[in-house]
């Protein structure tokens, strides 16, 4: 049930930004108890939305955009979860989702045209990505519990995948340079792994 509640809202959400033309749009939907969303924006053409269905979620945007705008999309299925995305610049976007209770996610992005994605399915776990100039590319996917990827990117038309199944796997991804390409897939528990690419 809150499965399709979840989605319900995000059509919702979706269906009210495509009739929205120019300027900011911050669009909110919460369902269950104790849940906290922040969004600023300041500049223009930025758009954000946060679904929550759960208790005590926490969602925030940060958006400072220019004319082409960001794109930032929090949807939070479960319990305790924490999620934070801050943009600066034009045409990024970042995308977190979480189903599950107690995860953290934090995206931040600096330039333009930068693409974040981070999914957690699982509890208790936590994924950063950290992008820097423009077109860079990060993925995040994790499934079961405690899990951590982190991913840095500074420069342009970098690529990085990291995808964890299982406990207690850690992950990081430095790209410092440009046009680098990293996928790391951590399947078990208790692996551990360093790319740095400069």
């Amino acid at each position: 049930m809150k499965k399709l509640i979840l989605t319900a809202c995000i059509s919702v959400l979706l269906s009210a930004v495509a009739a929205n033309a120019g300027g900011n749009t911050s669009i909110v939907a919460q369902v269950g108890n104790g849940n906290e969303a922040n969004v600023t924006q300041k500049g223009n053409s930025d758009i954000a939305i946060v679904a929550q269905v759960g208790d005590h979620n926490k969602a925030k945007v940060k958006q400072n955009g220019t004319h082409q705008g960001n794109f930032a999309a929090i949807g939070q299925l479960g319990d305790h979860n924490k999620s934070k995305i801050k943009q600066k610049g034009r045409g990024n976007v970042a995308l977190s989702v979480q189903y599950g209770n107690r995860n953290k996610s934090r995206i931040k992005q600096k330039g333009r045209g930068n693409v974040a994605l981070s999914g957690q399915f699982g509890d208790r776990n936590k994924s950063r990505i950290k992008q820097k100039n423009h077109h860079n590319f990060a993925l995040h996917l994790q499934f079961e519990n405690r899990n951590y990827a982190n991913t840095r990117q500074k420069g342009h038309h970098n690529k990085s995948f990291i995808g964890q199944k299982g406990r207690n796997n850690t992950a990081y991804n430095i790209q410092s340079d440009s046009h680098n390409r990293s996928g790391i897939i951590q399947w078990g528990d208790w692996n551990m792994v360093s790319v740095t690419q400069d």
